[in-house]
């Protein structure tokens, strides 16, 4: 069943749009790394990230904040994309782990949505706590949805989760689809989720996509103009991509 990214997106629609794609020579720098050769801002939103430009940065400017966003393009969704995004996350992990970090923000998404008592007895196999879930919903027309709920000892609220759904309109809730954590280099935790068959993609792109922004003469001939420019960078999951995918 095709299903629709709705309204989920028009809250990311951001202006500037970047290729992304995925690294297959090791010799070379990768894509996420020439991030930092980026002269200008105009040169950032240009830098190519991935072979087929499917799986892409979005970057936005304001006066006081950068936007980078991982998106994927809604109009040529692609499976092949994301099956050699997924293979670069076990090289970057070690990357990361030799830079001697030990901590990695990460996006999970998963094959199918797990209802809560599900979610739950996959947390208890990993060491990390999860910051946040995103579920999906679903009205009685069959128009599907998301919620995205905050997570406190890695229980689900039950009343939180109510009190976003209560109103006129009916929605049942499907499931958890996502889940933001941050991941230890010094465990096997992200070893043992990218082998976990309830999860699809272990996403820890966020710090290299970061840290290579932050290299960038882009960002840092703009935080000469105002050191209090703040960089956020968001790794969205691809749930929605997926099932879309072919």
């Amino acid at each position: 069943m095709k299903t629709k990214k709705m309204q989920i997106f028009t809250l990311f629609s951001i202006i500037t749009i970047l290729s992304f794609s995925s690294i297959t020579n090791a010799s070379s720098k990768t894509a996420i790394e020439s991030l930092a050769d980026s002269q200008s801002m105009a040169s950032l939103a240009s830098q190519p990230v991935s072979e087929d430009g499917i799986i892409q940065l979005r970057v936005h400017k304001n006066k006081k904040e950068i936007n980078v966003n991982v998106i994927m393009d809604q109009k040529k969704i692609n499976k092949n994309s994301l099956e050699k995004y997924k293979k670069e996350m076990p090289k970057l992990f070690n990357k990361l782990k030799k830079d001697d970090y030990k901590e990695l923000p990460s996006t999970i998404t998963l094959n199918n949505a797990l209802s809560f008592e599900e979610f739950h007895a996959l947390l208890e196999n990993y060491d990390f706590e999860v910051n946040r879930i995103f579920v999906q919903t679903q009205t009685v027309d069959g128009t599907l949805g998301a919620l995205t709920v905050p997570v406190e000892d890695n229980k689900i609220s039950l009343e939180k989760v109510n009190s976003l759904i209560s109103g006129p309109l009916k929605i049942q809730i499907n499931g958890v689809y996502a889940f933001e954590t941050s991941l230890s280099t010094r465990n096997t935790d992200f070893e043992n989720l990218i082998t976990n068959k309830k999860v699809y993609l272990v996403d820890i792109s966020r710090l290299e996509i970061e840290n290579n922004v932050k290299k960038s003469k882009a960002f840092k001939d703009v935080l000469k103009k105002d050191d209090n420019i703040y960089l956020d960078v968001n790794v969205f999951d691809f749930y929605w991509e997926l099932k879309n995918s072919h």
